[in-house]
């Protein structure tokens, strides 16, 4: 038998003052809270962060952005690596990590208002790296687009690898080939590439890129090995930074010992996917990090990795909370 108008009726009047109960109780909760903070601490402004304290719970505010300071954020993306720097007046992304984040790349930058992108780079045309890009460029304007030079006898021949090219044909995209220390200015510091490719492995053609402002930098090593590393060391390529995003997502073939006490890195940033078949990062990579005294941040236990710099200081914060080991 259904029930009566009069029956639904009076539920949603009751759910109703069961919602406003409880807001009533919030709303008395956090004034009793405040009433105690203020005779504990004085009259010193209150926050949120003392409110949620006080009743026992944690609560990270997000690192704001002032107007001269930029911010660099490793997306998390799976297994698979994206990196969007965000200035006053600019947007750069790096890779789009594979196929399946696509379309969470294309909301997070519809929520962060970004309509277009100033500069895009494909580091090198493997899927975890490319296949994301492909609803970004076909979205959102693009002023030039930056990929590696790799030997024609490896050319990927993927279904992801020709709908790029159709889609740089058909929307008429800036695309261009990099070259070893070309650099590029930003509004806030440039971008630098120190390696452009040329290897016979696709991964060591990764393009690897710096991001200079002020006094802090950025290095990206796509997935980049050993091999990459070494010419740069030998070549003397400017590796030291603040935050170095590791070679190929923590592999134990990238992100040496050597490397690491070149670069001397404070941040060190592996992005890669929960449960990944490749168990990245390897555990022999998480030893040469803590070895060199850099801090590890991980996309599979941190989420968004993102720091916000004005060219003196770094801070960083996270997306996920991780989890107690």
């Amino acid at each position: 038998m259904s029930r009566s108008k009069r029956e639904k009726d009076g539920e949603k009047r009751e759910g109703k003052l069961r919602a406003a109960l409880g807001r009533t109780l919030l709303a008395l909760g956090a004034t009793i809270a405040a009433a105690v903070l203020i005779l504990i601490y004085g009259t010193q402004t209150i926050s949120w962060n003392d409110l949620y304290s006080l009743a026992g719970l944690t609560f990270e505010e997000p690192v704001q952005i002032a107007k001269d300071e930029v911010a660099v954020t490793v997306l998390s993306v799976g297994q698979g690596d994206a990196i969007l720097i965000e200035t006053p007046e600019m947007a750069v992304l790096i890779d789009g990590g594979d196929t399946y984040a696509g379309d969470g790349l294309c909301e997070t930058l519809r929520e962060k208002k970004i309509e277009r992108l100033d500069y895009v780079f494909l580091t090198h045309p493997h899927k975890d790296h490319l296949g994301g890009l492909l609803p970004v460029l076909e979205e959102f304007e693009i002023g030039k687009l930056y990929v590696s030079t790799w030997p024609e006898e490896i050319t990927p021949t993927s279904e992801s690898f020709l709908r790029f090219n159709e889609i740089i044909l058909q929307r008429e995209i800036d695309a261009w080939r990099a070259s070893t220390n070309e650099e590029i200015a930003l509004d806030c510091g440039k971008l630098t590439v120190i390696a452009a490719g040329g290897y016979d492995e696709l991964n060591d053609c990764s393009l690897v890129i710096r991001y200079d402002y002020g006094a802090k930098a950025f290095l990206f090593m796509g997935d980049a090995s050993f091999s990459v590393e070494d010419d740069l060391m030998e070549g003397g390529s400017p590796v030291e930074c603040d935050v170095l995003k590791a070679g190929h997502h923590g592999s134990r073939y990238s992100t040496s010992s050597e490397f690491l006490e070149a670069a001397g890195a404070q941040w060190v940033v592996a992005s890669c996917g929960i449960d990944n078949q490749y168990d990245y990062p390897t555990e022999d990579f998480m030893r040469r990090v803590d070895g060199a005294g850099a801090s590890l941040l991980r996309t599979d236990l941190d989420g968004d990795v993102r720091f916000v710099t004005d060219g003196r200081t770094i801070q960083y914060d996270s997306s996920r909370e991780r989890e107690a080991a």
